[in-house]
């Protein structure tokens, strides 16, 4: 029995250690918000965080939506965090997310990097060329007169000279896939992934649930639990079938004993 409970024990100061080196808080007073874990921490949460594990800050805005400085890019708004799949999906508040796609700059976002790149080049070009084309224009920067659009596919030159287009930068953006569309368009969102190494005993999302993430020692309580209770167990029944034989055998060699 001291076995069992010093393993219950430590598997509890575990637990709450866990808890205090990995704090779990919501933008707002109820659990309806975006639930924020590790990686990412409430700058509130500072006091409750490890030196050695990498964080990454949000922020609240009035109306409880969490926010996301991306060094040398600003602020974007988060639209939802996979924890399964290490994924965040941002957007511009200002709901123009090709304008700021033209100066994004991850060189300084780690440990959040894309899934993959691919070199856009804007353009702005006459409305008029671009209404006979398949092109999608992107709304948020165009007007009657001027389209802005944005394609990694076709040349610098079949821009310019066909379809009397001006350059206005060129800027390595976030795409799901290397078989993305052609164009940018009207896109509001794109997706960051977190790497580098897992903080001890910070919990992960699995199928829905919480998880400790250091399987190996929840597996050595496990095993630690089956091993004590189990020859108990073993032995009890052992116990109860052999006072059933001895009772049995009783019965049958004085059938006059109740």
């Amino acid at each position: 029995m001291e076995i069992l409970e010093l393993t219950f024990f430590l598997f509890f100061l575990q637990s709450v250690q866990s808890k205090n080196h990995c704090p779990t808080s919501y933008c707002g007073n109820n659990s309806n918000t975006s639930l924020i874990q590790y990686p990412f921490k409430l700058r509130s949460d500072d006091q409750n965080t490890r030196k050695d594990c990498t964080y990454i800050d949000l922020k609240c805005t009035p109306q409880n939506i969490p926010i996301l400085n991306l060094p040398n890019s600003g602020d974007f708004y988060v639209r939802y965090v996979d924890y399964e799949n290490s994924v965040i999906k941002l957007y511009d508040p200002e709901n123009c997310l090709p304008k700021r796609l033209m100066s994004l700059n991850l060189s300084f976002s780690y440990p959040l990097m894309p899934l993959h790149i691919l070199s856009y080049t804007f353009y702005t070009c006459p409305f008029e060329t671009i209404a006979l084309s398949n092109f999608t224009v992107i709304d948020c920067l165009s007007n009657s007169t001027v389209a802005t659009v944005a394609t990694y596919v076709i040349s610098r030159q079949v821009m310019t000279e066909i379809y009397m287009c001006s350059e206005i930068v060129s800027s390595y953006v976030p795409v799901l896939g290397f078989r993305s569309n052609d164009f940018i368009g009207n896109q509001t969102d794109f997706i960051l992934r977190w790497v580098g190494p897992p903080c001890e005993n910070c919990p992960r999302k699995l199928r829905g649930r919480l998880v400790p993430l250091s399987i190996v020692e929840l597996s050595y309580v496990t095993i630690s639990l089956f091993t004590v209770v189990m020859p108990f167990v073993i032995c009890i029944g052992c116990c109860v079938h052999f006072v059933r034989m001895f009772r049995k055998e009783v019965a049958t060699n004085n059938p006059n004993v109740p």
